[in-house]
C-alpha cells in the first residue's frame, strides 16, 4: 500500500526518474512547495553519468545557497 501523503521535511527533493524513449535518467530538484528549481539533468546509467549528477547536484546546491543568501 502508498502513502498518498508524504511529509516533506526538507526544503528540497531530488527526484530521479528513467526515460524510456531517451533511454536515460532524468534528475529534478524541487523547492518546498514542489517547484523545479533548475533545469532538469539528463544523465546515463553509469560511472560517468553518476559523477554528472553529483557534479549538477553541488553546482545547485552552490547556486541555491548564494541565492538564499544574496536575498536575505
Amino acid at each position: 500500500m502508498k502513502k498518498k501523503n508524504i511529509l516533506q521535511i526538507y526544503d528540497k527533493r531530488l527526484a530521479i526518474d528513467w526515460d524510456d524513449q531517451s533511454n536515460q535518467n532524468i534528475a529534478r530538484i524541487y523547492n518546498y512547495r514542489g517547484i523545479e528549481i533548475s533545469e532538469p539533468l539528463h544523465f546515463t546509467n553509469c560511472k560517468e553519468g553518476y559523477k554528472t549528477l553529483l557534479r549538477w547536484v553541488k553546482i545547485v546546491a552552490h547556486s541555491s545557497l548564494s541565492t538564499k543568501c544574496s536575498a536575505m
